[in-house]
């Protein structure tokens, strides 16, 4: 027979399970939706969740393989929003450069720019990115920062230590570094090294700062050590310093034996020098260390200030002369030492003594507050050295003895599982009807009735009353005898104190579900699983599954349908992704495997073509992107300009050649050689395809001191050269 108690059993992919009794809601939520009025604002996209069920126990949650948002949905990665034609949020992707708190590189925090990877280098720069490219700055081979255009480098010598000295010569510029160096020494009474000359420091503000040179650093090494004081025959003490490579040598004196030895950190590597003696007091050897004092084989080890432990390690009392304090009554038992010797060290005669008359007081008596049990007072006792206590359990008691990892040991007492008070009686007469009853507080109660076999339940103010017993047949429940269900089952029912009548539900009684299909009915029964899975996702797999919160909300009617809605502007968070094929958009953008990608780093065509670009604005602020046609039209301008231009120098080239044959021709004019003698002469050349011709008259006077020269020639490109010269001779 069910109660109310009984229910179903939800359980996910996480295999955890969620008990749920009769008329209690079962709340299904979508993750990040937390309250009924951020359910109410919720904005669903239809069409992209699927609740399947499998006919047996099983509603599988799936979320459709091609996501369609409609026209006003939205997918947010971090930064990055896709939306209905449009892809905002993406940022900058060029490696970072130098970024600084101060204008001082040297003394700003930063992260050093990493090289681009074989596929970003394949990527598309951003207008932003191609105003960030600059070169890498280094120091000592490791990349430090890097430099944008428009950026200065400012190189500074932190506290003086380095002169920075630099020079331009043209488009070369140079930067001679040279350190400042300064001096260290070691202090010949103390050992210490100090900043300055001959052991004496330098107070000046900078020379703390200064670079020692290494002959300075190994002759100051060389002259520092340690400092120890010395005493010699006559008692008198002095400070000596020992310094590197320097010999310590720890000698035997009168009575006593000195033991050097040496141990090395096996993690650190580090040697420890262990100095220790052995004093010889007669037959009896004190040995004197760091871990306390050991007199022959029965050793009294130190353990602080406060106490001492022999060689087994299990006797623990004060050091000097020690005795036992007092009479053995009650806690008054106590170990002392006399205060006059407190400070010497005791044999090992009177450790066992101490220890052999020292103890603890047992004894047993009534616990506070629980006068319903007796227990016999006892007779205390002294518990001494090497007694033996016994903890035994009573009736109806378990005692276990537990050690713990540390050694400390416990006494733990438990009831039994099986408890049972009182003994048989004898055999008697027959005894009264009886019954138990147990009331509460608020008036509650429940009485098992030995006369009838009942049992009476009765709730606060002893209201809502119903009593339970065994007839004949079938356990019932007082009452009206119930009638067949709506299901076809006898089933029991009862009548409260206000008339109203309940039927007691089976275990074969439960829930229906069923999802979008509406054709499918899964039916529970009582106590059984329910299982809702994602699809796609096992055990194994849901125990690393990585939620996007906010995403999917669950909605209920009020009547009987859960609806279970997925985000309108999906929110995957910075590091979610949405995956198609080889298609990926994350919180970088969006790239396909081997094809193009837009990300935060900019557009890569990924050896594809770009096609449908609208024509962009052609002019000196314009940052939009052209297309093939403006491009054809800018070469088709170009390559008629270079054709004008071609033809132009071509013309050029023919008038430069014909220019340079006219003057040839001119050249090869010859020349009166007679005194008072006249001359016409002509000439022809070729220069590289243009042919001139010259003619010339030349005169000579009388005395052939004056001599006059005129010549002109003309070209195969119409153009004229006219000479005229005169000439004196002395």
């Amino acid at each position: 027979m069910a109660t109310l108690n009984d229910g179903l059993i939800f359980t996910g992919n996480n295999e955890e399970l969620n008990r749920h009794k009769l008329n209690t809601v079962v709340k299904v939520l979508g993750e990040g939706v937390d309250n009924k009025a951020a359910s109410e604002k919720f904005k669903s996209a239809k069409g992209n969740i699927n609740v399947k069920a499998d006919g047996t126990d099983k509603l599988e949650v799936q979320m459709n393989k091609d996501l369609d948002l409609t026209s006003n949905g939205s997918v947010t990665i971090g930064n990055t929003v896709i939306n209905n034609g449009t892809v905002s949020g993406l940022n900058d992707h060029l490696k970072d450069p130098v970024t600084a708190s101060t204008s001082n590189v040297t003394n700003a925090t930063q992260t050093a720019p990493a090289d681009l990877s074989f596929d970003e280098k394949k990527q598309a720069a951003t207008v932003g990115d191609v105003l960030n490219i600059g070169w890498n700055l280094k120091a000592n081979g490791q990349a430090v920062g890097a430099v944008t255009h428009g950026k200065a480098v400012d190189l500074t010598s932190k506290n003086g230590t380095v002169t920075i000295k630099p020079t331009t010569d043209g488009n070369i510029s140079t930067v001679d570094l040279a350190v400042n160096t300064g001096n260290v020494s070691a202090d010949k009474t103390t050992g210490k090294a100090v900043v300055g000359k001959d052991g004496k420091a330098d107070i000046s503000p900078d020379a703390a700062n200064e670079v020692a040179t290494v002959g300075d650093v190994a002759d100051t090494i060389n002259n520092t050590g340690w400092a120890t004081t010395a005493r010699d025959r006559d008692g008198n003490t002095a400070n000596v310093v020992v310094n590197p490579g320097d010999q310590v040598n720890y000698t035997n004196g009168t009575g006593t034996t000195a033991n050097i030895t040496v141990t090395t950190d096996p993690v650190t590597g580090k040697d420890t020098v262990n100095v220790s003696y052995d004093v010889k007091a007669g037959d009896n050897t004190i040995t004197v260390d760091k871990d306390g004092v050991k007199v022959n084989t029965g050793n009294i080890t130190k353990a602080g200030n406060q106490y001492v432990k022999d060689s087994a390690g299990n006797v623990v009392i004060p050091a000097g002369q020690v005795s036992v304090k007092g009479t053995p009554v009650g806690n008054e038992t106590q170990v002392d030492a006399d205060a006059r010797e407190g400070n010497k060290v005791a044999t090992v005669k009177n450790v066992a003594d101490a220890i052999n008359s020292a103890g603890w007081i047992v004894n047993t008596g009534k616990a506070e507050e629980q006068s319903s049990f007796t227990t016999e007072a006892g007779t205390a006792q002294k518990i001494s050295a090497g007694d033996k206590v016994d903890f035994q359990a009573g009736k109806n008691v378990e005692v276990k003895q537990i050690i713990g990892e540390d050694g400390s040991v416990k006494i733990v007492y438990a009831t039994s599982d099986n408890f049972s008070l009182g003994e048989k009686g004898k055999d008697g007469k027959d005894g009264v009807d009886g019954s138990i009853s147990v009331n509460g507080k608020d008036g509650s109660a429940v009485v098992i009735n030995g006369k009838d076999g009942s049992i009476g339940l009765n709730g606060k103010d002893g209201e809502n009353g119903l009593t339970i017993k065994g007839g004949k047949g079938s356990v019932g429940v007082d009452g009206t005898d119930g009638k067949d269900g709506k299901d076809g089952m006898t089933r029991i029912v009862y009548t409260d104190d206000k008339g109203t009548k309940h039927e007691i539900a089976t275990h074969d009684d439960g829930l229906k579900f069923t999802g979008n299909d509406n054709d499918t009915v899964n039916n529970h029964k009582l106590n059984s699983v329910v299982t809702v899975k994602g699809e796609g996702v096992d055990k194994a797999v849901s125990k690393s599954f990585k939620s996007a919160s906010g995403n999917i909300n669950v909605k209920a009617d009020g009547q009987g349908t859960l609806e279970v809605q997925l985000a309108k502007d999906i929110d995957l968070g910075n590091d979610g992704s949405v995956r198609a094929g080889n298609t990926v958009i994350n919180n970088r953008g969006i790239s396909v495997k081997n094809g193009p990608s837009m990300t935060v780093d900019g557009i890569n065509a990924g050896n594809k073509k770009i096609t449908n670009v609208a024509p962009g604005e052609v002019s000196a602020t314009s940052t939009e992107a052209v297309n093939g046609s403006q491009l054809y039209a800018v070469n088709r301008n170009i390559s008629n300009n270079v054709n004008r231009l071609n033809n132009k120098i071509n013309k050029v080239d023919k008038d430069l050649r014909a220019g340079i044959a006219g003057a040839a021709a001119i050249a090869g004019l010859p020349q009166v050689r007679g005194n008072g003698k006249s001359m016409v002469a002509v000439a022809a050349s070729n220069y590289r395809g243009e042919n001139a011709v010259a003619l010339g008259y030349t005169r000579a006077s009388d005395n052939g001191k004056v001599l006059l020269k005129l010549s002109g020639s003309t070209n195969t490109r119409g153009d004229v050269v006219s000479t005229v010269g005169l000439g004196y001779e002395w």
